[in-house]
């Protein structure tokens, strides 16, 4: 999960039965976003069974390029890690123009 980041994605996988342990550092030099390298950087130090993602974040309210993701999805799935990706805002924008 993004550090800052979405405080109840905790108590979700807890619930699931999950370990929430790490959290990726983010900060305006990175715009608030996981990357590929520092979801790897962080599993070469301490193995990662799966990530949390979400494009807009919470609270940061940053947004992963479609490509950013793509890379993400990939790197992460390589390396053996599972992605879950909240999509609670997709197609918001949709909702309030329309």
């Amino acid at each position: 999960m993004a550090l800052p980041g979405y405080p109840p994605y905790r108590h979700i996988l807890t619930a699931l039965g999950l370990r929430a342990g790490l959290g990726i550092e983010t900060n305006a030099a990175n715009r608030w976003s996981i990357s590929a390298e520092a979801v790897l950087a962080q599993h070469r130090k301490t193995p990662l069974k799966g990530i949390v993602v979400a494009s807009p974040a919470n609270p940061s309210g940053t947004m992963l390029t479609a490509a950013a993701l793509g890379e993400l999805i990939l790197c992460a799935e390589g390396a053996g890690i599972v992605v879950i990706s909240d999509e609670i805002y997709h197609g918001l924008g949709l909702c309030l123009c329309g």
